[in-house]
């Protein structure tokens, strides 16, 4: 007979959660999320745990851009060995998962968090969408890079044109952003503008 998979349940999620905290000593932890999180000015890195319905859990990494709405960027999983951890095996493997977090998750969670280093990160994995449009622009005021900015904010206009259907409401309020955005650059008001967009 098969054994049956049990999903991974919240008690054994957090404990899996709670013994990568020596890893993360020096960032926020939020237990109900099961996340860690360190903050550097206009950039917030976030390493969070998946429980899964196979009774594995998923290690994953993002950047949120604190003056853009609603935008994150880098998002990550580790590779296939490491992807994905039984509940079983967590201690056998937790080692080769702390190494594999370390060297795979970008920005390199063992050095300090810089903005400007996530901005080339971002620029290089960027795509036509408008979401990675107001995360590189913002980013790019934010950091005084003026031209890379309204470089980026040009192509918002044909980013929302080959949706090739009716926009999604936050894809209305970026597009919005960007366009305020590129206003407030040629006015040279991007810091009093974008300090109203910063967020936790």
């Amino acid at each position: 007979m098969p054994v049956k998979i049990k999903p991974l349940t919240k008690k054994q999620l957090r404990e899996v959660f709670e013994s990568y905290s020596d890893v993360f000593a020096h960032w926020d932890k939020d237990v109900s999320a099961a996340t860690f999180a360190r903050t550097s000015g206009p950039v917030k890195q976030q390493v969070w745990f998946e429980g899964l319905r196979s009774g594995e859990y998923r290690p994953a990494s993002g950047v949120r851009i604190r003056v853009a709405p609603d935008v994150a960027m880098l998002h990550q999983f580790l590779d296939i060995r490491h992807r994905q951890i039984l509940h079983s095996q967590h201690e056998a493997m937790q080692p080769s998962v702390i190494a594999a977090m370390t060297t795979q998750f970008m920005p390199h969670l063992n050095q300090p968090l810089d903005a400007a280093e996530v901005l080339r990160l971002c620029e290089a994995e960027a795509t036509n969408n408008i979401s990675d449009i107001c995360g590189v622009a913002a980013l790019a005021a934010y950091l005084g890079r003026s031209n890379l900015a309204l470089e980026w904010c040009k192509k918002a206009e044909a980013s929302m044109a080959r949706l090739g259907r009716q926009p999604a409401e936050w894809e209305l309020s970026q597009h919005d952003f960007v366009k305020q955005l590129d206003l407030a650059l040629r006015s040279n008001a991007e810091a009093a503008f974008l300090k109203k967009f910063m967020v936790s």
